[in-house]
């Protein structure tokens, strides 16, 4: 090739990209109408969001932004994988919205789970800002993005927060953008959600984008009352983001096989002609697919483990979780038995005969909640916890008023509490409040608690039953773990108070303790029961463990440890 042939083919090259820059500078002037919508961001930003859907009842990233973008949908929960681009793709409508000049006074807040996740989300603007450099795309700010907001000359404006409540107060945007859930405190959700408003003719909205990372936490409990809350669900696994392999890769030794089923390849074929025929790549060339590539995954897939970037430790990595949009494991759960399809009922199915004992277990606290739970027994040794009632900041006063309103309305044989709360159980023995310390190894409390959840009566009906009037019972048992490390035996100090109720009811249970309130009065007028001492009974099951054995022996077992569900309680409670 001669010297003049080159410098012919470089002024070509050179003309093709001065038009090709013209172009671009005329897109970015409008918004793309939807049918535009991918290659508008390809040739704008060099973003090629992927339109197929891999996994059965999965969606496409493409497809859950265009209903973001044009308002199809005003709130929206994406249950997405670790790098699927969840946090792009809140910065990308931040920045389209924004600029949007259709949109006038638009407000969004990205309230972050974290600060790395904030970091996320002004990185992916950034870059949005720093591919448009050359185009104009700057020309709509009324100043310089800074990392907590970007303001528009139309009067738009979005702002990125982490998750405290403070940041969340007075914002008062028209879109909340809540970017890893699970990792956001329930009380800042909340006050965040609070704070969406109408304006301007821009409706409230609310995207949620998080990976489900534990088990019974925030993201669990929206995914799976999405539609009773209006939420529509989109769920995006890593192999919807993933480009798709050549034919270098071989399926029999690839680590992914199982999850991508061989679609990959299919996918791969299939796009390489559709792109060809509409122009969008030349023959040879490679299409495009997803921004993730197979290797990365690949290596996450066989190393199974992640490096936390605060503290440099390494961390194991739930992957089916974390990748494929699976339900996360229920290791280091401290009940992974529980299932709130089998052991929680309706309250109208529950019918407490007055002949049952009845009891209540406290726990006290002051900025910690005071927790009332009421629990029955029924003839064929079920627990019933039927009734709570959770509040912070009570005197003893009010303590007792509650006490006492609840014996108005139910006989109960006893009321039981915490031996370290004695000085609040001393007070109230003094206002005419009997409760009665168990003294109990907490380890003692949940081998019992994992007995009766696993027990099965008759094959397919529960002995640890749950009213549906204990919310925040039935939150504790769903999410109580243990910790990584130090005393791994003993569950984490954390929302944990009804629990700890709980287990001190089915302590006093197991040991015989509910007998009449007289009886017991009959203990404590009697000496028998003074500040740090036993009762009778509590001696008798010190010094005879036989009597327990007893106790456990006479419940009614079954061999079938299926979580079967569809029981009416009614049919053995009535």
């Amino acid at each position: 090739m001669t010297s003049m042939t080159l410098q012919t083919t470089y002024e070509e090259s050179e003309a093709q990209d001065l038009q090709y820059l013209a172009a671009r500078r005329e897109m970015i002037k409008t918004m793309p109408d939807e049918p535009y919508l991918q290659l508008w961001l390809l040739h704008v930003l060099g973003l090629w969001l992927p339109h197929r859907q891999v996994c059965d009842g999965h969606d496409s990233p493409l497809a859950y932004f265009t209903d973001r973008y044009y308002d199809k949908i005003y709130d929206t929960i994406l249950w997405g994988a670790r790098i699927c681009g969840k946090s792009m793709m809140a910065g990308l409508e931040c920045w389209m919205k924004g600029r949007d000049i259709r949109r006038p006074y638009w407000r969004a807040n990205v309230c972050a789970g974290s600060g790395a996740q904030a970091r996320n989300v002004y990185d992916a603007t950034d870059l949005f800002w720093t591919r448009t450099d050359d185009i104009g795309g700057r020309v709509v700010l009324s100043k310089e993005p800074l990392r907590t907001y970007t303001e528009f000359l139309d009067g738009s404006k979005y702002e990125i927060t982490t998750s405290s409540e403070t940041a969340q107060r007075g914002l008062h945007p028209n879109q909340l953008f809540a970017d890893e859930l699970d990792q956001i405190p329930y009380q800042t959700f909340r006050a965040a959600l609070n704070q969406t408003r109408e304006g301007y003719g821009h409706k409230p909205s609310t995207a949620i984008l998080s990976t489900m990372h534990k088990v019974g936490g925030l993201m669990s409990d929206w995914v799976d009352n999405a539609s009773e809350r209006g939420y529509k669900l989109y769920t995006i696994c890593i192999l919807e983001t993933l480009e798709a392999c050549s034919g270098d890769y071989n399926c029999e030794t690839c680590n992914l096989d199982q999850y991508c089923e061989r679609r990959l390849k299919d996918i791969f074929r299939e796009e390489e002609e559709a792109q060809q025929e509409q122009g969008i790549i030349e023959i040879g060339e490679k299409p495009f697919v997803g921004f993730n590539t197979i290797e990365t995954v690949r290596q996450k897939v066989r190393q199974g483990y992640k490096k936390d970037e605060g503290t440099g430790n390494i961390k194991a990595l739930d992957v089916e979780a974390e990748l494929f949009c699976k339900r996360p494991s229920r290791t280091g759960l401290v009940f992974p038995e529980f299932n709130k399809a089998f052991h929680v009922v309706s309250a109208d199915q529950i019918n407490i005969p007055t002949e049952w004992p009845k009891a209540r277990t406290t726990d006290f606290g002051w900025t910690a909640p005071y927790v009332d739970l009421w629990f029955a027994i029924t003839p064929r040794d079920q627990i019933i916890f039927y009734h709570e009632f959770v509040k912070s900041g009570m005197t003893l006063d009010e303590i007792a008023d509650d006490l006492r309103a609840g014996r108005k309305h139910t006989k109960f044989l006893n009321t039981f509490g915490d031996p370290a709360g004695a000085t609040e159980i001393a007070t109230l023995r003094a206002r005419g409040i009997l409760i009665k310390e168990v003294v109990s190894e907490i380890v003692e409390g949940l081998n019992f608690m994992h007995t009766l959840m696993r027990q099965r009566i008759d094959g397919n009906i529960p002995a640890f039953i749950v009213s549906n009037d204990c919310p925040i019972l039935i939150n504790e048992l769903t999410k109580l773990s243990y910790p990584e490390k130090g005393d791994t035996e003993k569950p984490i100090k954390k929302d944990d108070h009804c629990v700890e109720a709980a287990r001190r009811g089915i302590v006093a249970w197991m040991r015989g303790q509910l007998q009449p309130l007289n009886e017991a009065l009959k203990e404590v007028q009697t000496g028998d029961r003074g500040h740090g001492s036993e009762t009778s009974t509590d001696t008798a099951y010190r010094e005879n463990k036989q009597d327990l054995h007893s106790i456990k022996t006479r419940r009614r077992r079954s061999s079938d440890e299926g979580r079967e569900s569809g029981h009416r309680v009614s049919d053995y409670l009535n």
